[in-house]
């Protein structure tokens, strides 16, 4: 997968994993200790600080639910564009001179 940083929804990462597929976070959280996810909520929900942790991280894909806030948010953004879209997720890539 190469330099693939993905940025997933929680419930998704198992199904990830399964598929070889990097993940941001999966269901054992109890792996990633609380600030991790404060700071995943925070961009999931498109909350105020939601980029901060797709810079910290590099992130470089996004995959989330089709018709979240934090998808319209990257639908709306100059930096990600929106691969693949279907009736559950949408899939955005970050614009490569924004890393």
């Amino acid at each position: 997968m190469g330099d693939m940083r993905i940025f997933n929804n929680y419930g998704w990462g198992g199904f990830l994993i399964w598929n070889e597929i990097p993940v941001y976070i999966d269901g054992r959280a109890d792996l990633y200790g609380d600030d991790f996810l404060y700071s995943y909520g925070e961009t999931a929900q498109a909350k105020e600080t939601w980029q901060e942790p797709l810079e910290t991280h590099k992130v470089t894909h996004v995959l989330s639910w089709a018709k979240s806030s934090l998808s319209v948010l990257l639908i709306e953004s100059e930096n990600w564009h929106l691969i693949h879209e279907d009736d559950v997720a949408r899939v955005f890539v970050r614009e490569m001179s924004a890393l």
